[in-house]
């Protein structure tokens, strides 16, 4: 049994290691007994997300999906051959260039992408699976059938100082998750 993890920098267990086995997929994956394959985009945009998940199924296949997507106005910046994650208020950039990049950016645009990506998983993915967003959402959204409806932020509780969820925010997202599987009849 396989099960795979889309996402972030939340998905892939910041600040702890991939491997931590307090880190909600692997706790997932021992509740399921699975094999977890953690697909995250550390920092990642959509876009480097929905990479993942396209280059995951070309090439492989699991029992399970689960796609938690980052905020929708995460993007990259293709410079020569590096790709640079940015978000709102991101240090990984000067200040005054990322606030000049989003100043000049179309916001529904960037919505849209978010929705795209949404509805494209929805026919790549054949395996049962669920999405849902890291971050609350914003704006209304046509939600697929199975939607996760609460963010990683409303079910984490206190954060680590990189606004992360400690040890006991990872057991509640599992337990919640856990909860999502049984009521959507997805149990593997």
């Amino acid at each position: 049994m396989r099960i795979a993890f889309f996402g972030d920098s939340y998905t892939e267990g910041t600040p702890f290691q991939t491997t931590d086995p307090e880190i909600w997929p692997n706790l997932i994956g021992k509740h399921f007994n699975a094999q977890v394959d953690n697909q995250y985009a550390s920092g990642g945009s959509n876009r480097a997300i929905f990479r993942n998940i396209c280059r995951y199924f070309q090439h492989n296949t699991c029992d399970l999906a689960i796609v938690m997507w980052s905020h929708y106005m995460r993007n990259e910046i293709h410079i020569k051959e590096e790709v640079y994650q940015i978000q709102p208020n991101s240090n990984s950039f000067p200040k005054q260039f990322v606030e000049k990049y989003y100043r000049n950016q179309n916001e529904n645009a960037h919505w849209q992408d978010f929705i795209d990506h949404i509805w494209a998983v929805e026919k790549i993915i054949s395996v049962p699976h669920f999405q849902g967003c890291c971050f609350p959402l914003e704006k209304a959204l046509n939600k697929p059938k199975h939607w996760f409806s609460l963010s990683m932020w409303e079910m984490m509780g206190p954060s680590t100082p990189c606004g992360h969820p400690e040890k006991f925010g990872h057991k509640n997202i599992y337990e919640y998750m856990v909860k999502h599987l049984q009521r959507c009849n997805l149990m593997l």
